[in-house]
């Protein structure tokens, strides 16, 4: 599960591609199942498939050696066992969007 943490919510797409039709947008905050990552960058950002509401949504934007996080990794009480895969990201909601971070391991994974 992860957590909107743009402080501008997130759009949710139709189709992998960013210019596809927009279906929802996701506030800051909102929880999500992301259940695909696409190993292919999008103008630059890592997509992921959610499940509720069905489409994609940017999880993070390359720019050299740096990354914008849209969305941030939450692990539920009830889920004592620890995810095998790494953050996607680690700021807070509310947080600012210019830091930058190291690209994460996670990159084609599918989860």
């Amino acid at each position: 599960m992860y957590r909107v943490i743009h402080q501008n919510g997130l759009p949710v797409s139709q189709d992998l591609s960013r210019s596809s039709a927009i279906k929802a947008r996701l506030p800051a905050g909102e929880i999500v199942e992301v259940v695909e990552v696409e190993a292919r960058l999008d103008q630059g950002r890592r997509r992921g498939r959610i499940a509720s509401p069905a489409g994609w949504i940017s999880l993070h934007q390359h720019g050299g050696a740096c990354r914008l996080d849209f969305v941030e990794q939450v692990v539920s009480t009830e889920d004592s066992v620890a995810r095998s895969h790494p953050k996607l990201g680690t700021s807070s909601p509310g947080a600012s969007d210019s830091r930058c971070s190291s690209v994460s391991a996670l990159d084609g994974a599918v989860i």
